[in-house]
């Protein structure tokens, strides 16, 4: 092989018309040189095969590093979405804990949002506005004994419709 090497140097060098008197390739260097350019070469083989032998491994391990990515950013995104959910959860709860302090109804929490403090502004405002209607519009407690026409029981004795009509002949005959 160095044979053809030093053969190959040579036609593929310019001719200039001077012979090289000096021999090129591994045979031009000392004997130690030449031994050690053969172990390197040998080493260089070795490493070759090694890397032909160990390249599947590697592929198998990027493969498994791609999918605990993939992994990991499944989990990162199931994490993010129940950081929202339980914002919306706590929102919500903060939401009926301000609504029953003022004693309004579930109704009205359309009209309540922010963070707490918003929450109780709001909330306020609206149970004054609700306070002033029920102040000035119907009952909130019933009558006890409730009659028609919209006012209580009168303490007159009930009616008796026979002695009511043995009232009217008597006066009628008398």
């Amino acid at each position: 092989m160095s044979e053809d090497t030093s053969a190959q140097i040579q036609t593929d060098a310019p001719d200039t018309g001077t012979q090289a008197t000096e021999p090129t390739g591994i045979d031009s260097l000392p004997e130690w040189a030449q031994q050690e350019l053969r172990q390197a070469r040998k080493d260089a083989a070795n490493y070759r095969t090694q890397v032909r032998e160990l390249e599947p491994l590697a592929e198998k391990a990027r493969a498994a590093e791609d999918a605990q990515k993939t992994e990991s950013q499944r989990l990162q995104e199931s994490l993010t979405a129940r950081e929202s959910e339980l914002s919306a959860l706590r929102t919500e709860l903060t939401r009926s804990r301000v609504l029953k302090q003022f004693g309004l109804p579930d109704e009205l929490g359309e009209f309540i949002a922010g963070d707490e403090d918003a929450m109780k502004a709001a909330a306020e405002r609206l149970a004054a506005l609700t306070s002033t209607q029920r102040a000035g519009g119907l009952r909130t407690a019933p009558v006890a004994a409730l009659q028609s026409g919209g006012s209580a029981a009168n303490e007159e004795p009930d009616f008796d419709a026979d002695a009511l009509a043995d009232q009217i002949l008597k006066r009628k005959f008398r």
